[in-house]
């Protein structure tokens, strides 16, 4: 159980060295959502205490960690004692080494005032907000226990983005839901068109055995396919909407690895976007804090790569014929995830002695 697995985190010293780590500190949920298996098979909401927390994120920060994500099957329902998923933010913003922070996958009930106030504090939780929705129907959503109305989330957004213009939100949605009518599927595209959400998953309901949904009658396939596809669209407008914002923007990049193409490195964007850039590996010293190089820079065309550190700043020069490419396009028909936009091409087609920066 959950109380069993903490405490054996508590013995054991977190050796991961990646970048970008998990830190778990919650597990189950007790919203019990029709749909969800996680109440049954995780148990009951249970939080890890606080200072535990705190102590692997200072021993991670060692290892050369610079993200940390919160993990938890309901990660904003955080509670121990009179900590809140608030305090444990603004604590493991004190520590240096930490770049990022991160959280998920919260429910909307349980976005707090005092969370949301972090938004216009922290200057390292990151400005995506990944808050499943599921649907844009209240009808829908009592169907499924969700617990939540769309006037309520909707309040979470405008509050947040008063804080913060620059959060972006991502979500979930399930897609021909058990008495899911037009009505109820319009109102979902509308609440899409209306956030603009970026970086969603979709996905057709699936019957999980032992749910309540399980139980219920399915709605037509074809139906279900359709609706799914045109949603599936619309979030991936709204991905190349947010890419092309990005356009002669300056973006800061985590770098979290090299790939196993030569000279290549790659990292995510605040909003978890990848980017995939030509660098060498003295270019991109972790043990050298106070390194600050230009791997190319070209004036004319205002298109440049920096270094510092593991924060790489990119502008990017934007080849918009891509997202007119009927093979991207036609990737929707086969469930890409809508974050998946080649957002820019070989910038040497631009500038001869550019680098090869691609955002995907």
């Amino acid at each position: 159980d959950a109380i069993s697995k903490f405490n054996y985190l508590e013995k054991i010293k977190n050796s991961s060295k990646k970048i970008s780590s998990f830190l778990t500190i919650q597990e189950g949920c007790d919203k019990f959502c029709h749909f969800c298996v996680v109440p049954y098979t995780r148990g009951p909401e249970y939080s890890r205490p606080f200072n535990e927390i705190i102590n692997e994120a200072k021993i991670l920060a060692t290892n050369g960690v610079k993200e940390i994500t919160l993990l938890g099957q309901n990660v904003n329902a955080y509670s121990y004692d009179n900590y809140r998923l608030s305090n444990l933010i603004l604590e493991i913003e004190k520590i240096p080494e930490i770049l990022r922070i991160r959280y998920t996958t919260s429910h909307p009930k349980d976005m707090t005032d005092d969370l949301i106030e972090v938004y216009g504090i922290s200057k390292k939780l990151m400005p995506l907000v990944h808050l499943p929705v599921q649907s844009g129907s209240d009808k829908v959503l009592k169907l499924m226990n969700r617990k939540h109305t769309i006037k309520e989330y909707l309040t979470t957004y405008d509050k947040l983005k008063k804080l913060n213009p620059a959060i972006e939100f991502s979500s979930d949605f399930i897609i021909g839901y058990p008495e899911e009518d037009e009505m109820d599927f319009k109102a979902t595209l509308d609440l899409i068109k209306k956030i603009g959400f970026v970086n969603s998953y979709s996905f057709i309901f699936s019957p999980r055995p032992g749910t309540v949904a399980s139980k219920l009658k399915l709605t037509d396939q074809k139906i279900s396919l359709k609706r799914l596809e045109i949603i599936q669209k619309e979030l991936f407008k709204n991905q190349i909407m947010i890419n092309r914002s990005f356009e002669k923007r300056i973006v800061d990049v985590l770098v979290e690895k090299k790939t196993e193409e030569n000279n290549k490195f790659f990292g995510r964007s605040e909003y978890m976007t990848s980017v995939i850039f030509d660098a060498n590996d003295e270019d991109v010293a972790v043990n050298d804090p106070e390194m600050l190089e230009a791997i190319w820079v070209d004036p004319d065309n205002n298109v440049f790569a920096v270094i510092n550190s593991l924060v790489v700043t990119l502008v990017l020069k934007l080849a918009l014929n891509i997202l007119d490419d009927p093979l991207i396009l036609d990737a929707l028909n086969t469930g890409l995830d809508s974050n998946a936009v080649v957002l820019v091409e070989n910038e040497a087609d631009v500038a001869p002695n550019a680098p090869d920066i691609s955002v995907a």
